[in-house]
């Protein structure tokens, strides 16, 4: 099952370079998505409420390529490798799933 998961307000969710083990589904906050660090940080993006961010590592073994962020408290639902695996064989009909096609494919859009 997925698991929910919450952050404090600018608590790291995970480190660029760090390995990738989940995918997370903001159900509240904002969550800051940047490359580098102090002053030369670059944000890439922000996700709100339904929005997915670090779901490449669902597909890939690489490092993640962005450190995510909470910019206020942030509520989560994960979804590790082995869950996105069982949720794929039941097929796209479940609302995560849905969330997760939907984000791919604006991924592949940019």
């Amino acid at each position: 099952m997925v698991s929910k998961i919450n952050f404090q307000e600018n608590q790291i969710i995970f480190k660029e370079g760090a390995e990738g083990d989940a995918a997370y589904l903001v159900t509240s906050g904002e969550v800051w998505l940047y490359q580098g660090s102090g002053p030369s940080r670059t944000i890439l993006d922000i996700k709100y409420k339904g929005q997915i961010f670090g779901e490449l590592a669902l597909f890939d073994n690489a490092p993640r390529f962005a450190s995510a962020e909470a910019k206020t408290k942030v509520s989560c639902i994960a979804v590790c490798k082995e869950e996105f695996r069982e949720l794929l064989a039941k097929g796209n009909n479940d609302p995560i799933m849905k969330s997760l096609i939907r984000s791919m494919k604006e991924h592949k859009l940019k």
